[in-house]
């Protein structure tokens, strides 16, 4: 009882919850979730502010602070969490003045513009981006077709659910997932920090560091099941062509059409598996699959393996399956560089989930926390500077980076002397992509019972792969892990647009478009996680498509509140656009001429990346520009 005869508040720790969730905690973004719990910004001291660069490698941890300062932040934030009641959980409004002192403690920010910016990934109690409700109505019946049900097109979906927009999401497969329900190999898993691949919206707790294919795929369904997606989907429906008839797009589905106002297309980048053309492919009397397409019922176990292929899916898949088959034989072209990631493939400790499922404050600043430390991320080490001429990097901070990442791969492969001339890059880090690993490759090829082979291969046999020097490796399974044509946009789609013109053709090998969305003379058409959103050494891809999404429904809203028929982007903003990009591009290590990477289309432009920083497209998507468009605002006559 209190001193007053009323009943103190209940506690909403207990005193081991508390100890075991300090010593494992992200104590920056908990301390920001204490003061906002409390409305009360003196609670963030200056002893405790973060560093504010991203490290050459790695995260800083606990904020970069000093041994001392540290003991003295967990004491302070065990005092008020044992304080904390179940009051404080509300997330009850926060004006601006304490979010502006939130950002400079986080951030050292005094640029008030990103308010908004914070307001929206923080979620506060309410969905700050929230589209009117009363949209559908002002759009006068008009229909929005989504093509693909991956992370975008779930992202689209809900908010055309929400504003009441009439619309229908044509998606292939048997379920939703895009990339994350097809991928389904071994190992497969995020490579960016988890509580960033989640919608602002619809944050969730997760149970790992880097989540698992699993955990995304579920929760991309949970969130279209829980804002009331399905029953706007349409399952086991391709689209193979979409034709532009002057007042609306016609879409051809399994042998029917079907008229719709705006096209959307969500289909991604990676999702068109990329095998090498081998002579004697079809020979081969084993097993063999790309990595994009691993049978359901495939079992590795007992046999002999080739992995073909040392990028991103295939530097998963090897230490997933090198304990169960009888022996794995990878096959490099290019090593990666790596970026040490202690913890990559862990679960996160119990204590820290209590901490999330119970404090709602601080899984919404850990989200922005960790968003806000990859924005710009390492994006500085992989300018490029024209007068550098040191061999293997681009700058002084690139070949800094370099070396740093050069000694992890030289003590990971200490007294393998075979190995290590295999596993160094020549190229510049960040020309290509990096991966994260835990020390689980280096594990993985040091065992006895894994061969890296770097020569060519020559042909396959039905016995085996056949390298260029003539020796033949026997095998039971062959699993290419070769990519994707990620210069393929919409393939294999057929779009056509005004004057019957095709937008491949249109495009050639370039992809041009305007923020990655919009092509010049293709009215009301758009797309998400289009040509140069794809994202290098920062940034986060969802938090690209949530801005793409809410730029589609204003050019939606800019059409219905002006009885627009079709709303089309400028040639002279697409091409001063492509002009900026294609110049930031060329002035980055991954748009070196020498490199040759999968960011870059036949043309040798870069197509697939975006080289600003977020804030550059968070600005640029919310532009009112749509005046300047090309609009019209009245039907053909019949």
């Amino acid at each position: 009882m209190s001193l007053n005869g009323g009943v103190l508040p209940a506690a909403v720790f207990s005193d081991t919850e508390i100890r075991d969730g300090v010593a494992v905690a992200e104590l920056i973004p908990l301390l920001l979730a204490l003061a906002s719990a409390r409305r009360d910004a003196d609670v963030l001291e200056d002893r405790f502010r973060p560093a504010l660069l991203t490290p050459i490698i790695g995260a800083l941890a606990q904020g970069g602070l000093e041994a001392e300062a540290l003991d003295d932040l967990r004491a302070r934030i065990a005092e008020h969490l044992a304080a904390l009641t179940v009051d404080d959980l509300e997330l009850r409004p926060l004006s601006d003045e304490f979010l502006q002192q939130c950002l400079e403690f986080m951030t050292a920010q005094h640029d008030a513009g990103y308010i908004p910016l914070l307001r929206r990934e923080l979620n506060w109690g309410v969905d700050t981006d929230r589209p009117p409700s009363d949209l559908g109505d002002r759009a006068g019946g008009r229909r929005v077709a989504i093509i693909g049900g991956g992370i975008s097109g779930v992202a689209l979906a809900t908010r055309l659910v929400q504003a009441g927009v009439d619309f229908v999401l044509f998606e292939k497969n048997a379920d939703l997932g895009g990339t994350w329900l097809e991928n389904r190999y071994p190992g497969c898993r995020l490579d960016t920090s988890n509580f960033g691949y989640s919608y602002s919206f619809a944050q969730t707790i997760w149970r790992h560091y880097f989540s698992t294919r699993d955990e995304v795929r579920d929760y991309i369904q949970n969130v279209a099941e829980v804002e009331g997606v399905l029953p706007f989907v349409r399952f086991g429906a391709e689209v193979s062509k979409a034709t532009w008839t002057g007042e609306r797009w016609h879409l051809e589905v399994d042998g029917t059409t079907e008229e719709f106002d705006f096209v959307v297309s969500a289909v991604g980048q990676l999702n068109r598996p990329k095998l090498p053309v081998i002579p004697g492919m079809e020979t081969f009397a084993g097993e063999s699959w790309h990595s994009a397409t691993w049978p359901e019922a495939a079992d590795v176990a007992g046999k002999r393996v080739a992995l073909v292929g040392t990028g991103a899916s295939g530097y998963q898949i090897g230490p997933a399956i090198a304990e169960r088959v009888a022996a794995l034989t990878v096959f490099q072209r290019t090593p990666p560089w790596i970026l040490p990631t202690p913890g990559y493939s862990s679960e996160l400790p119990a204590p820290y989930v209590t901490l999330l499922e119970r404090f709602p404050a601080y899984r919404r600043w850990l989200r922005f926390y960790q968003f806000w430390v990859s924005m710009e991320g390492r994006l500085r080490f992989t300018h490029a500077d024209p007068q550098w001429a040191g061999e293997g990097s681009v700058s002084a901070l690139n070949a800094e980076f370099r070396g740093v990442l050069e000694r992890s791969l030289r003590e990971q492969f200490d007294g393998h002397p075979d190995l290590l001339d295999a596993v160094i890059p020549v190229y510049p880090p960040g020309s290509k992509r990096i991966l994260r690993d835990d020390g689980a490759w280096a594990a993985t090829l040091k065992r006895p019972d894994v061969e890296l082979v770097t020569e060519g291969i020559d042909h396959i046999e039905p016995a085996g792969i056949v390298t260029t020097s003539g020796r033949l490796i026997e095998l039971d399974v062959v699993v290419f892990a070769t990519g994707f044509q990620a210069d393929r946009f919409l393939s294999p789609m057929t779009i056509i647009g005004e004057d019957g013109r095709r937008l491949s053709e249109q495009w050639g090998n370039r992809a041009e478009t305007y923020l990655g969305m919009n092509v010049h003379g293709f009215p009301n058409f758009a797309m998400l996680y289009g040509p140069n959103t794809n994202l290098v050494v920062n940034g986060s891809l969802v938090f690209l498509i949530e801005c793409a999404v809410d730029r589609i429904l204003r050019m939606i809203a800019y059409a219905a509140d002006r009885d627009v028929v079709s709303i089309d982007v400028p040639e002279r903003i697409v091409d001063e656009f492509v002009e900026e990009i294609d110049r930031e591009n060329a002035a980055m290590a991954w748009g070196d001429p020498r490199v040759v990477n999968w960011y870059k289309g036949a043309s040798g432009r870069v197509v697939s990346v975006w080289p600003f920083s977020m804030r550059r497209f968070w600005e640029q998507s919310r532009r009112d520009d749509f005046a300047e468009w090309t609009v019209v605002r009245q039907r053909q006559e019949a």
